[in-house]
């Protein structure tokens, strides 16, 4: 006994197929709509409220931080600031150590390591201050 015949063998896997196809193309669509960022937490349990706000993504806790001398500061207090770990406070105060101290917070970019998205991510949280001019410059 012949449940389907050939051509309704045909008729259903063609129906499949652009059943498939239609949800691949959806799928494709809902996910050019949505930014890059989005893509990634979309599968999270408790997505961040914070969402809404790319700024404040990252090292929100950092921000209370007291402005840091980086002619004075230890690799301890270094390591405080936003994206710097023990290599980069060592390699800033290596620096500091061949260079002489910096002149400005910009010079910090200067340091092995330290890019621009760095430096953004930390200028409001440092200062230099000049010991012999008594000069202080902080953003």
């Amino acid at each position: 006994m012949v449940l389907f015949t050939r051509r309704d063998l045909i008729a259903i896997a063609v129906i499949a197929f652009l059943i498939l196809t239609g949800l691949g193309i959806r799928l494709g669509l809902s996910m050019q709509d949505q930014p890059d960022d989005i893509k990634v937490i979309r599968n999270a349990v408790n997505p961040p409220s914070i969402l809404n706000d790319p700024d404040s993504l990252s090292y929100t806790e950092n921000r209370s931080l007291s402005l840091i001398d980086v002619n004075t500061a230890g690799h301890e207090e270094l390591e405080q600031l936003p994206m710097i770990g023990h290599s980069r406070a060592l390699a800033i105060i290596a620096y500091r150590e061949e260079h002489g101290q910096f002149k400005s917070i910009e010079e910090l970019t200067n340091v092995s390591g330290i890019g621009p998205g760095i430096f953004q991510k930390i200028k409001s949280n440092i200062t230099v201050q000049q010991t012999e001019t008594g000069n202080t410059e902080s953003k």
